[in-house]
């Protein structure tokens, strides 16, 4: 156990001081102005991009941020019953559900609050997420991001709810990149504490987000998204979650299916309890609306 968490400590350590870097670099380049010269000119604004529609891919965030002053609204549903159930469950849609409800809030054109609440195991969570970089290459205009968060699960059994093995940090990377004009990219390697809440003792782990949009009209996206989770015995399954986007008014509208029932990031990173297979998959949708 020793050797897991001093390796842990380690990795953080490493992640940490990567992200530091990242952030050293980034920040005096985006900030930087136009070359100096003998004669005055006119101060050029700095180049927008955008290479996702959205915050969110569905589990994994995306580098876009929202503008100053601007809210935004999340609902996320997850149906509990499997697609499989077939006709007699109405194809998940009789079974239990968890729901998600959060309000994001846009501190500056970079930087973005969040605070959500479930009814998976009662769970509360804050989150932030900073712009750090933006790359306009014609060829591959990309967009560097980092989020940060804290989960806390207020409803597990035997415990009082400021216990310390309730409360699950997560640190993202998040690198998003447009390989054409229909088809965007991300990476997200991500970092957990506590994996697993029910384990006596707390556990830190990697994990890798992948994802992709391609959007065929100005409205309609088609979402892949991929997570390979660190073993976690409780939930030992990477997460797989296929889908589409509809965009329309401010509006986001996604409907997926996926074999992870997690709905906020401290969930989600720790794995999914079932495979990535027909028999397992659950129907889930995702709302934001981003009021001005």
């Amino acid at each position: 156990m020793s050797y897991v968490l001093s390796r842990s400590n380690s990795i953080l350590s490493r992640f940490l001081l990567a992200l530091a870097v990242l952030a050293t670099v980034a920040l005096p380049a985006a900030a930087q102005g136009g070359r100096a010269g003998w004669t005055r000119g006119e101060r050029r604004a700095p180049q927008r991009v955008e290479v996702f529609h959205s915050t969110q891919s569905v589990h994994l965030p995306t580098a876009e941020t929202m503008g100053k002053g601007e809210f935004e609204f999340e609902i996320w549903h997850r149906f509990v019953l499997p697609v499989s159930s077939g006709l007699n469950g109405l194809w998940g849609l009789d079974g239990p559900a968890l729901i998600r409800f959060a309000l994001a809030y846009g501190v500056s054109e970079r930087l973005v609050l969040s605070l959500g609440r479930s009814n998976n195991r009662d769970n509360v969570d804050f989150k932030f997420r900073y712009k750090a970089l933006e790359i306009p290459n014609e060829n591959l205009p990309t967009v560097v991001g980092l989020q940060a968060g804290v989960g806390w699960n207020t409803d597990v059994f035997g415990r009082s709810d400021t216990d310390g093995r309730n409360f699950q940090y997560y640190a993202q990377l998040i690198v998003n990149s447009g390989l054409s004009d229909r088809l965007a990219v991300g990476v997200v390697p991500s970092f957990l504490t506590n994996i697993d809440i029910d384990f006596p003792e707390a556990k830190s782990a990697l994990g890798l987000g992948l994802y992709g949009h391609y959007y065929a009209t100005p409205l309609l996206a088609f979402i892949a998204e991929a997570y390979i989770a660190a073993p976690n015995p409780s939930a030992p399954h990477n997460i797989g979650t296929v889908g589409i986007q509809l965009e329309t008014g401010g509006h986001f509208f996604k409907l997926f299916v996926t074999n992870s029932s997690a709905l906020n990031s401290s969930q989600f990173l720790g794995g999914a309890l079932t495979q990535f297979t027909a028999d397992e998959l659950m129907l889930g949708f995702n709302i934001t609306r981003v009021l001005r």
